[in-house]
C-alpha cells in the first residue's frame, strides 16, 4: 500500500514554501502515475469516469447498494466495497489516497422528495463522508450535491458540511455548475464543494465552460446526444402511470433544447420530444393534448445518454433499478471539468510551515460561489 502523502518544507531553503508533489501512487497498466482517488457513494461510477478521464487513478470505491456496485464493477473494471461509509469508518485500517470524492444521498434536500419534514437521519451521508476525509487526510476532497443544500432547513446540512470539512483540517470552497455548460444535454444544476488541507497554498480555479453563450458555442441538445440510439426495447422505457405531480411541470422538451432534469425516479423521467405537446393550463399545471397512449418517458439507454455516459455503458438490475443508476450519476463531462480543476490546483500546490490560503478564481461570475476556513474568493 502507497504510502500516505508527505509534505515538507525544502531542507536547501529553510521555512521556504515548496512545490506540492505528492508521491507518485501505483502505477497503472499504461505505466502513467495517477493521483489515487477514494470514491465513497460511488453509485455506478459517473463522477468516477470524469475524475479517471481527467487522469486520475481511482483506487478505492464504496456504496451500500448490491445492484449499484455490480453496474460499477462491469462499467468501472473495479470492485467496490459492497458496505455503508459507517461500516468502512469503523474499521481499524484507514484507506490512504490523495483525493476523495462523493455524492453523499440528497433525498433529505432534494427538490423531488424529503421537502416537508426534516428527517434527522438525511445527515448522517454527510457526516461519514467527511469522518472518512478526517481518518484518510487526502490532499483535497470533493463533494457534489443538490444545489438545494445550501438552503433547505435554514442551510442546516450546508452548514454540518462547512464546520466538518474545516474540523477535518481544510480550507472549503463551494459553487455550483451547470451540467449543460459542460455538454451535457440537460439543465442540471449541481453544487460542488472542493477542500484542500489547511497546510496547503492553493489556486483553484472553477471550470470555464465548455459550451453555452459563455463559451461561444451550442448547447449539446437532445438531438446531439440521441443520434444514432435508434428505438428503445420495450422493457428499457418505464410504462408506470403518471402521477399528479408529474404534470406540474412541462416536462417535454423539443429535440433541438436541452433535457429537463433525468431523475433517479423512473415515473418523473421527462416525455421523449416525439411525444405530443403539452399544454399549460394553470400556473404549475401541464395536461397532455392527446391520449396518454402517446406520450413516452425516455428509455433508461436514452437517460444515460443525455447524462453523458458513453454508449455501451450499463445499468444492472430491473428497470427501475437501472433508471435510478442513470438518475443518481455525476454526468462524466461535468465531473470531468471539476476533477481538471482540482488536477491543476494540486499540480502548482505549496505548503510552508504556517496555514495555508485557499485562492478561488473564476473565469466568470457564478451564481453560487463561497468558502470557508482561510479562502480569498476573486
Amino acid at each position: 500500500m502507497a504510502k500516505q502523502t508527505e509534505i515538507a518544507p525544502s531542507p536547501s531553503r529553510p521555512g521556504r514554501p515548496n512545490q506540492y508533489k505528492p508521491p507518485p501512487p501505483q502505477p497503472t497498466d499504461d505505466g502513467v502515475m495517477r493521483l489515487r482517488v477514494a470514491s465513497l457513494f460511488c453509485g455506478a461510477g459517473g463522477m468516477d469516469l470524469g475524475f479517471r478521464s481527467a487522469g486520475f487513478d481511482i483506487s478505492y470505491a464504496v456504496d451500500s447498494d448490491t445492484l449499484t456496485c455490480r453496474a460499477y464493477a462491469a462499467n468501472m473494471g473495479l470492485e467496490p466495497e459492497c458496505r455503508d461509509v459507517a461500516e468502512v469508518n469503523r474499521q481499524r485500517e484507514r484507506q490512504e489516497c490523495d483525493v476523495v470524492i462523493g455524492g453523499p444521498p440528497c433525498q433529505g434536500v432534494s427538490n423531488y422528495r424529503g421537502r416537508s419534514r426534516h428527517n434527522p437521519a438525511a445527515a448522517v451521508p454527510f457526516e461519514e463522508f467527511f469522518k472518512f476525509v478526517r481518518r484518510a487526510q487526502p490532499a483535497c476532497f470533493v463533494m457534489e450535491n443538490v444545489r438545494g443544500l445550501v438552503t433547505m432547513y435554514g442551510g442546516s446540512y450546508h452548514k454540518l458540511c462547512l464546520r466538518s470539512a474545516q474540523e477535518a483540517g481544510y480550507n472549503v470552497a463551494y459553487f455550483a455548475l451547470n451540467a449543460a455548460d459542460f455538454g451535457v444535454a440537460q439543465s442540471r444544476t449541481r453544487l460542488f464543494m472542493v477542500g484542500f488541507q489547511k497546510r496547503l497554498d492553493v489556486r483553484f480555479t472553477l471550470p470555464a465552460p465548455t459550451h453555452g453563450p459563455r463559451a461561444g458555442r451550442g448547447y449539446f441538445t437532445i438531438r446531439d446526444a440521441l443520434c444514432g440510439l435508434g428505438e428503445p426495447d420495450p422493457d428499457e422505457v418505464c410504462r408506470d402511470g403518471f402521477s399528479p405531480v408529474f404534470w406540474t411541470r412541462n416536462r417535454r422538451r423539443e429535440w433541438s433544447q436541452l433535457s429537463w432534469v433525468i431523475p433517479a425516479l423512473c415515473k418523473s423521467v421527462p416525455l421523449h420530444p416525439d411525444s405530443p405537446p403539452l399544454e399549460r393550463v394553470g400556473p404549475c399545471l401541464w395536461r397532455p393534448v392527446k391520449p396518454l397512449s402517446h406520450y413516452r418517458r425516455f428509455s433508461w439507454r436514452e437517460c444515460a445518454a443525455l447524462q453523458g455516459l458513453p454508449r455501451g455503458w450499463e445499468a444492472v438490475g430491473g428497470h427501475r433499478a437501472k433508471y435510478r443508476q442513470v438518475g443518481n450519476a455525476v454526468p462524466p463531462p461535468l465531473a470531468k471539468a471539476v476533477a481538471l480543476s482540482v488536477k491543476r490546483a494540486l499540480s502548482s500546490a505549496s505548503a510552508g510551515l504556517g496555514d495555508g490560503c485557499l485562492s478561488v478564481e473564476a473565469p466568470y461570475r457564478p451564481k453560487l460561489l463561497g468558502g470557508a476556513g482561510n479562502v480569498k474568493l476573486a
